[in-house]
């Protein structure tokens, strides 16, 4: 039983930490895409939304 609860806190500190180092990686590629499309239209970190309405534009 013991053993059993270690390994779901070890699973969810794993996943945790997964969420964080995804989280991290999306936020720096947001500001390099932000940095690189700084003429678009689109404000920064709209994300999938100001992509569409910029398909929609041209």
């Amino acid at each position: 039983m013991e053993q059993e609860f270690e390994l779901k806190q070890t699973v969810v500190s794993a996943f945790g930490t997964t969420q964080i180092l995804l989280h991290r990686v999306t936020l720096q590629a947001i500001s390099f895409y932000c940095i690189e499309e700084r003429h678009s239209i689109a404000p920064c970190g709209m994300g999938s939304s100001g992509d569409q309405e910029k398909a929609e534009a041209t």
